[in-house]
């Protein structure tokens, strides 16, 4: 998601404080947004920075932890981004060590600043450690039943056979 500079320093017809955009799922790899995910962030200039706040929201494909199956997830997360305009910068510098705000540092020249990095690393952030389709339903681990016609790898027969002469009445009384 990339964004012209002339907008962020209020050089165009009309300066807004406000920006919206979308970004395509194809733009934040490994993030599987299941459509375009929308950017609103307010614009605050100062006299070499501009602070850009708002938040990222859409819907994403992640998979339940309880039973492996993806679902739709929707996500509203807060986006914070500190632009520093230094001359002295051959390129952009990104930098994600503050835990609440990004920090681009970038040469006036450049023309655009791209915050796709930004809006990635805020969705992954953000997603659930253990991402469950429905939280609030009861969940019950159903074993799948063998089919008769199905094959059993023979490699499981001893097995087998030990486990039902350990289950029989006779290995019961053998053991007293």
């Amino acid at each position: 998601m990339k964004i012209d500079l002339r907008i962020l320093n209020g050089n165009t017809r009309e300066p807004s404080d406000t920006l919206r955009a979308e970004v395509l799922p194809e733009e934040l790899g490994e993030v599987r947004l299941s459509g375009p995910a929308t950017v609103e962030l307010g614009i605050e200039r100062a006299q070499r920075e501009i602070l850009l706040s708002g938040r990222v929201f859409g819907k994403q494909w992640l998979t339940d932890c309880r039973t492996l199956e993806e679902y739709e997830h929707s996500f509203d997360v807060p986006l914070l981004v500190r632009v520093v305009l230094d001359p002295h910068v051959a390129s952009s510098v990104f930098d994600d060590g503050d835990e609440e705000e990004f920090l681009l540092t970038v040469n006036p020249q450049e023309g655009e600043i791209d915050l796709t990095e930004c809006v990635r690393q805020q969705i992954l952030l953000n997603e659930p450690l253990r991402p469950v389709k429905d939280p609030d339903a009861e969940f019950k681990w159903v074993e799948a039943e063998e089919k008769p016609g199905e094959k059993i790898d023979p490699r499981w027969g001893k097995l087998q056979r030990l486990k039902e002469r350990m289950s029989s009445p006779k290995a019961e009384e053998q053991e007293l």
